[in-house]
């Protein structure tokens, strides 16, 4: 899937202790999509894959990061969409994230006038 990438916002990239290699970027997609998107490779980055693993519209970039972090049972992930922190758990055995709906909101900020994308 052609997504595009934002160039402001920080794209991670980290390799599991079995081997496979994960991605996280900010989409920029005609003019207003900015989807959070993964990218995995099982073979050592040798072939990707991608999927959409939470939506987001803006016009304005965010200036997002994300992060990882290897646990027992997969790989943590972590990143913002629309001014909330989520995080989720790669399971190495099902080849999936638990899914957006199963993301765990971590941070909200209040929303101020003036920031953001409510101008």
């Amino acid at each position: 899937q052609d997504t595009g990438a934002c160039g402001c916002c920080g794209m991670g990239i980290f390799a599991d202790s079995g081997g496979a290699v994960l991605s996280l970027y900010r989409t920029a997609t005609e003019t207003i999509h900015r989807d959070m998107f993964l990218l995995r490779s099982d073979k050592g980055g040798e072939k990707f894959k991608g999927m959409k693993i939470s939506p987001m519209e803006s016009a304005k970039c965010i200036m997002s990061t994300t992060a990882f972090a290897q646990a027992p049972a997969g790989v943590l992930a972590a990143w913002e969409t629309s001014e909330q922190i989520y995080a989720a758990r790669w399971d190495p055995a099902r080849q999936d994230f638990q899914g957006d709906a199963e993301a765990s909101l971590l941070v909200s900020r209040p929303r101020r006038k003036g920031y953001g994308i409510d101008g």
